[in-house]
């Protein structure tokens, strides 16, 4: 089993990947962007709490998908 949100159950994955994503975000991404795009991690054992994640990546860090 490799590691990530989706092998978290109930909030403890969502609120894995939201911290994932924002260090990603703010780290990574910030110190590059102009070379780096981000695809978000999400937490896919909840379909919700993914799309979620999802919208809220796209709409405040740019990801890609």
């Amino acid at each position: 089993m490799t590691p990530g949100a989706q092998n978290l159950a109930g909030a403890e994955g969502g609120a894995f990947a939201r911290r994932l994503n924002d260090r990603i975000a703010n780290e990574v991404v910030a110190a590059y962007r102009e070379r780096i795009r981000a695809f978000a991690t999400l937490p896919l054992s909840q379909p919700e709490a993914a799309a979620e994640e999802l919208e809220r990546s796209v709409r405040e860090h740019c990801f890609v998908g």
